[in-house]
């Protein structure tokens, strides 16, 4: 539903900084359609077939600078609205 609502244009690529850390998102072709790829600049970096697969596993690998200033995580959730 989401691919059909909001095409993810290969090529695409986001830099933000958060809590003094950069992210950098892309939007890369894969073999069987996008894939997306955050890293940061302290190392870490997942790939993912949704960008909502890629941001839960970032996640996981234990990016504790995802966290905001109250404790909870960053939502993991795109709707292609920003």
């Amino acid at each position: 539903m989401g691919k059909d609502r909001y095409p993810y244009p290969v090529g695409y690529q986001a830099v933000r900084a958060h809590n003094g850390t950069t992210y950098k998102m892309e939007i890369v072709e894969g073999v069987n359609g996008p894939k997306f790829l955050i890293s940061s600049d302290d190392g870490n970096s997942v790939s993912g077939k949704t960008p909502d697969f890629a941001w839960e596993e970032f996640q996981k690998k234990g990016c504790t600078r995802m966290k905001i200033w109250h404790g909870k995580r960053l939502s993991s959730k795109m709707d292609g609205l920003e």
